[in-house]
């Protein structure tokens, strides 16, 4: 069976859309986003976790028709994604990506625009041998005292 994500009003509960996913992921996290492609319907990004251990990924699906609107890639390991303020000035928010290399045992955070994917930010978060397990964004401070 395909993992599926129901898109509901908010008010009264009523059923809009039901998103399919891959038998080969599991849905993990679900994030909630502006419209990004322009045709005044909302996004949902869903954090799918690969059933054989690969490529997980944040899927951006149009809840209106279902569409594929952004795949934001971390490659395997990948703990929770967070929706983030515009910091590139182009409109549409970023997600923060929090992803494990086990590998390396080295946790990361990518910082990836939810429009065009691009990777805006990347660093190891934690040292090795530490595994930070959540990511928490705070406002920008990048304009320094007084910022808004």
């Amino acid at each position: 069976m395909r993992p599926r994500v129901e898109v509901r009003d908010a008010a009264t509960g009523a059923l809009l859309n039901t998103l399919s996913f891959p038998a080969t992921f599991t849905p993990r996290q679900v994030l909630a986003l502006p419209d990004l492609n322009g045709n005044a319907s909302a996004e949902v990004g869903v954090v799918l976790l690969s059933t054989q251990g690969k490529a997980d990924r944040v899927v951006i699906k149009d809840t209106g028709t279902g569409a594929v609107v952004q795949t934001l890639w971390s490659g395997s390991g990948l703990l929770q994604a967070e929706r983030v303020a515009d910091r590139n000035g182009n409109g549409a928010p970023e997600v923060a990506l929090l992803w494990r290399n086990p590998a390396a045992a080295t946790t990361h955070v990518s910082v990836v625009d939810a429009a065009t994917g691009q990777r805006l930010v990347a660093y190891r978060s934690a040292a090795p041998g530490h595994c930070q397990t959540t990511v928490a964004v705070g406002p920008d401070r990048s304009a320094g005292p007084g910022y808004s």
